[in-house]
């Protein structure tokens, strides 16, 4: 495999004169011999052998090409872009320059850009069932009980094509990933990872997928845990939906007094939460799942279907 045009060592004047053939006439010129060329340019998928001849496929990556012969980059600089179907938004902003650019156009036609954010979610006797393109199914009930959770980057959510839920109840987001991992899953409840204000993957992922089945949010018993909840309600186009265990008031507290935390004043707090409220206190969510009532509190979950 040729990792430059410069391997081919071969008269620059010569190759850019093919390539410009190549790009004028569609094909490549029938008296080149250079097979080395032709391998080439197959290598970056710019030609194909089809009716007897070598076609041009690649227009823009031949453009390329004849752009770096033309003008030789210095050493250690690529010249031209691999063909890939999926590029991350990162990948691309370093390949025009600036890798802290938050810019997300592709950089070849056809081309996705990803963030390729990770769904994770844990499953037990959902029976939720995730088909992907391609005749492969995952078993998200035998894919937890084995690995603990499922993980669906976003790459493999893009290829989903159908999702079975025919158990399942409720789906239960929860802030925290100590939360998410150590909470004691029940049956029909599918547990969704949401972390924090970066929910922009997992409301995509209800909203694709999920629509119709009933939703709770578990956050930490705080005013920006309470405000992150109202703005995932929001991305869902759901009324704000808390669930707030029945134990939160027999458990340690925490004073938002030299935090960063908002304040209660700034948000609309549930009236359930006065005594926080009053006493500008707040809970880690945790602390509520580690407490050895709480298994038995989960069973106080809304399992409803909506209609």
């Amino acid at each position: 495999m040729m990792h430059s045009i410069k391997e081919l060592d071969l008269p620059p004047r010569m190759v850019l004169a093919v390539l410009k053939e190549l790009r004028q006439e569609g094909v490549l010129p029938k008296r080149q011999r250079q097979a080395k060329l032709v391998d080439y340019l197959v290598q970056l998928e710019i030609v194909r052998f089809q009716d007897g001849k070598w076609t041009l496929i690649a227009t823009e990556r031949l453009d390329k090409l004849i752009h770096s012969v033309r003008t030789p980059a210095k050493t250690g600089t690529a010249n031209v872009l691999r063909k890939m179907h999926w590029i991350h938004h990162k990948t691309a902003a370093a390949w025009r320059g600036d890798s802290k650019n938050n810019k997300k156009d592709p950089l070849m036609n056809g081309q996705i850009v990803t963030t390729d954010e990770v769904i994770r979610l844990r499953s037990f006797n959902t029976s939720l069932k995730i088909a992907l393109k391609g005749s492969i199914t995952i078993n998200a009930d035998e894919e937890t009980r084995i690995r603990t959770e499922v993980l669906i980057p976003q790459r493999l959510m893009l290829q989903i094509a159908q999702i079975a839920i025919s158990t399942t109840t409720l789906i239960v987001t929860v802030e925290n990933l100590g939360a998410f991992v150590d909470f004691p899953i029940h049956d029909s409840v599918l547990l969704i990872y949401s972390p924090g204000q970066d929910f922009s993957a997992v409301a995509c992922f209800i909203n694709k997928f999920f629509d119709k089945l009933s939703w709770v949010h578990f956050p930490d018993l705080d005013p920006n845990g309470i405000q992150i909840a109202e703005q995932l309600a929001s991305a869902l186009g759901r009324e704000v939906s808390i669930w707030i265990p029945s134990h939160w008031d027999t458990v340690r507290r925490k004073s938002l007094a030299g935090t960063n935390k908002l304040k209660w004043s700034e948000i609309s707090p549930p009236n359930s939460l006065s005594q926080l409220v009053v006493n500008e206190q707040w809970i880690e969510q945790e602390v509520l799942i580690a407490d050895q009532r709480f298994e038995s509190i989960v069973c106080e979950l809304p399992f409803q279907k909506e209609e």
